[in-house]
C-alpha cells in the first residue's frame, strides 16, 4: 500500500514559484546582471535579496525562503484581499515581487494596489504588464525589456483560467517615432489587453524589439 504524504499547501505553492524561477532565472547563476553588468547573476535570480542567506543554505532553499518572505509581505500589505486570491494569482504576485524587489503595495503600483484591495484580480494582473523595465547602465536610465514582458505575459496566462479571462496570444515591443518604447499585449480574440507607450523610457540596450506568443513560450519552458 502506497503511503500518502500530505503536502502543506503553502509549501507546495512556494515550491511551484521556485520551479518557475528556475526556468526564468536559471539555477546556476553566472553571466552579467542586466541592471549592473559589473556584477554576476545569482542562482534563481536572487540578486538583491531582502533576507540574508543562512550558513550552508542550498540555492533552491534560499530562493524558496525569499519567495516566502514576499508571500508574507503581500499578506501584511493586502490581508484578506491577497489571501482570498486564486493560488495562480498568489503565485504570479509572489513572482512579481521577487522579480521587482517588492513593488506591489508601494507608490510604484497605485493601480495594482487599488485593484488588489478591491479583489479585482483580473485588473491586478493587467497592471503587472507594464512593469517591464530595468536600469540600463549604458543609458543611465531605465529601459524596457522584452524578456520581462515575456515573464509577465506567461504569469498572466497562468491565471487566465481561474479568472475567466482570455489568454494573451501576442506580445509586441516596438519603438515609437518619439524614440520611446511601446508594449502591446493582445489576447486570443486579437483584442488589445494593453497598448502602452512609455513617456520617458526607451528599449533597454540589452533587449531587442519584436513579438512573440506567450502560449508558445510557456510551452517551451515546460520542455
Amino acid at each position: 500500500m502506497a503511503l500518502e504524504v500530505e503536502i502543506n499547501p503553502l509549501n507546495r505553492m512556494l515550491s511551484e514559484v521556485v520551479d518557475s524561477l528556475a526556468k526564468y532565472e536559471g539555477v546556476k547563476g553566472g553571466g552579467k546582471r542586466i541592471e549592473d553588468p559589473s556584477k554576476i547573476k545569482a542562482p534563481y535570480g536572487a540578486d538583491n535579496p531582502p533576507v540574508p542567506r543562512l550558513d550552508n543554505e542550498q540555492d533552491r532553499d534560499y530562493a524558496k525562503r525569499i519567495a516566502g518572505y514576499f508571500h508574507n509581505n503581500l499578506i501584511n500589505k493586502f490581508g484578506e484581499s491577497y489571501i482570498k486570491a486564486p493560488i495562480s494569482v498568489q503565485k504570479a504576485l509572489v513572482d512579481f515581487q521577487y522579480n521587482t524587489g517588492g513593488f506591489a503595495g508601494t507608490e510604484r503600483t497605485p493601480s495594482l494596489n487599488r485593484a488588489l484591495k478591491n479583489n479585482d484580480y483580473s485588473t491586478v494582473m493587467k497592471n503587472t504588464l507594464d512593469v517591464i523595465s530595468a536600469y540600463d547602465s549604458k543609458k543611465g536610465s531605465d529601459g524596457v525589456l522584452l524578456g520581462i514582458a515575456k515573464r509577465r505575459a506567461i504569469e498572466y496566462n497562468n491565471t487566465a483560467d481561474d479568472l475567466g479571462i482570455p489568454k494573451l496570444n501576442l506580445v509586441k515591443l516596438e519603438t515609437t517615432p518619439q524614440g520611446t518604447a511601446r508594449i502591446i499585449y493582445k489576447n486570443k480574440d486579437n483584442v488589445d489587453v494593453l497598448n502602452y507607450s512609455f513617456s520617458n523610457k526607451g528599449v533597454h540596450s540589452q533587449s531587442s524589439t519584436g513579438s512573440f506568443s506567450p502560449i508558445e513560450e510557456s510551452l517551451k519552458l515546460m520542455q
